[in-house]
């Protein structure tokens, strides 16, 4: 399982956890035709570059690119409650975690948004923590779009074109304004860049 302790860079009380995806969004042949690679000598490093792209584009937009199962455990409940990633496919639980530890499920909400969602309480808001427990992402390797698999090119590309200097996703990110647009067209809250 893969932690993730922040949410846009914020802690607020707000843990996720998540598996890691049963597969990238694109795979090592299409990555290497990108940057015009024949041979396996730089496969691995390769591999790692684009996922640590696909990492940085799914937190950069709080979308999961790969459908799969995300617990997100709430320390500070608001109203309405905003689940961190989506798009939202759908939510299994939702407990609130009661002072001895044990979970007592909830089912006084209702589910507000298209792609991102937010739970907002019928009946007035828990006070203890919250665990909420949904599956997010587009879908298979497929269903992710097509513009977000260029993002994840251009930024591969960078790191593994600019080694010598080391530049991070971030990096990337903020220094070309084509793959900053194109994300923020996928992010959660745009108006916050």
């Amino acid at each position: 399982m893969k932690l993730e302790t922040s949410y846009n860079g914020e802690t607020n009380g707000l843990q996720v956890v998540f598996a890691a995806p049963a597969s990238e969004p694109l795979t090592l042949s299409e990555v290497k035709t990108y940057l015009k690679v024949s041979g396996t000598s730089e496969d691995t490093i390769i591999e790692l570059l684009a996922k640590g792209a696909r990492e940085y584009v799914e937190k950069y937009t709080s979308c999961l690119l790969i459908s799969r199962s995300v617990t997100a455990f709430f320390q500070s409940v608001s109203e309405p409650l905003d689940l961190p990633y989506g798009p939202v496919v759908s939510v299994q639980t939702v407990h609130q975690i009661l002072d001895d530890g044990t979970e007592e499920s909830l089912t006084n909400y209702r589910l507000l948004g298209v792609s991102f969602k937010e739970i907002s309480w019928t009946n007035g808001r828990p006070i203890n923590p919250i665990k909420v427990v949904y599956t997010a992402g587009f879908g298979t390797s497929a269903d992710v779009p097509n513009m977000l698999k260029v993002d994840i090119l251009k930024i591969t590309s960078e790191m593994y074109h600019n080694r010598e200097s080391f530049k991070s996703p971030m990096d990337v990110v903020q220094s070309d304004i084509t793959i900053r647009r194109s994300l923020n067209q996928f992010k959660k809250n745009p108006y916050f860049q």
